[in-house]
């Protein structure tokens, strides 16, 4: 049973008329006739009763004529919806990234991105890199961002941008009235902040003072998401290494150490299933994340 033979026994159903339904579909009668008598045959049923050159169906043409309208329009419908950029996108979006880039990228891109598509739920995660790239290889997770992630052989992914890791204190903090040469010298009488798995944000041992975060014990104060570590700092003469883009986000409450060489080179990483690919609500989030985030 084909797709054409369906449309044109649904015409002749509808006119009751084998020249002036091969005129409506656009095709010779005898290719009507020869594919409705292949309908037949297939089924086993005679679907049409003739009595001259007018037609009418039997009980099971009636039966088919009125499945076959429906699974023709339903064919319609989902060509329509495949090719418009109106399609209505619904389901659950399962996604994943580490604090800060949960609220500040996929929070505010999935918002924007349901708004015009009410039937699309999203479930989000707040979990660290290594963790989303461990949930995206299980099939927990439909699309994920991490900061400068291990790589997975079943996990696709796609650099959206990269930044700075610098060093920086609240605003108005005594050290910035020092000069260059006195700044690194003075860290050491103030508290350090640092987060509690270094290695997400930095991995090289080249500065000195980033050496130093990386020893045990010696941080004053210990946070899991940059929010806290500004909030923290905005209110001690505590350091730490930030991101630029938390930096940034922190609505003046932080700045970065003039004079202080950026250490480390950051990026900002869009993971998938490779397996599963990404949908078109999918690619659609992963361009509103690159507009919401905070870095551009």
């Amino acid at each position: 049973m084909k797709i054409d033979q369906l449309t044109y026994f649904v015409q002749v159903a509808k006119m009751a008329h084998l020249t002036k339904a091969a005129r409506a579909v656009g095709v010779s009668p005898s290719a009507v006739s020869h594919s409705i008598a292949a309908l037949e045959e297939e089924l086993g049923r005679d679907l049409l009763r003739r009595d001259g050159k007018r037609l009418s169906l039997t009980s099971h043409g009636q039966i088919l004529a009125k499945r076959a309208e429906a699974i023709l329009n339903q064919l319609h419908q989902l060509k329509q919806e495949m090719t418009s950029d109106e399609v209505v996108w619904e389901g659950t979006l399962r996604l994943g990234a580490p604090h800060g880039f949960a609220a500040n990228c996929l929070v505010e891109a999935f918002a924007e991105l349901s708004k015009p598509h009410p039937q699309l739920h999203g479930e989000l995660r707040n979990v660290r890199s290594a963790e989303v790239v461990r949930l995206l290889a299980a099939g927990e997770l439909d699309f994920g961002l991490a900061l400068t992630p291990p790589s997975h052989h079943a996990v696709e992914r796609q650099l959206l941008f990269s930044g700075e890791v610098l060093l920086c204190v609240r605003r108005n903090h005594p050290i910035l009235d020092l000069t260059a040469a006195q700044r690194q010298a003075a860290l050491h009488d103030y508290a350090v902040a640092g987060p509690r798995s270094v290695g997400e944000m930095a991995s090289s041992a080249d500065c000195s003072v980033l050496g130093l975060m990386r020893r045990p014990g010696v941080f004053d104060f210990c946070y899991d998401s940059y929010d806290l570590a500004g909030l923290y700092m905005a209110r001690t003469d505590a350091w730490s290494f930030l991101p630029d883009w938390a930096i940034k986000s922190s609505q003046g409450m932080l700045v970065a150490i003039p004079d202080m060489a950026a250490t480390e080179i950051y990026e900002i990483t869009a993971l998938w299933p490779k397996e599963r690919g990404l949908s078109r609500p999918l690619q659609a989030l992963m361009q509103l994340v690159g507009a919401h985030t905070k870095i551009k």
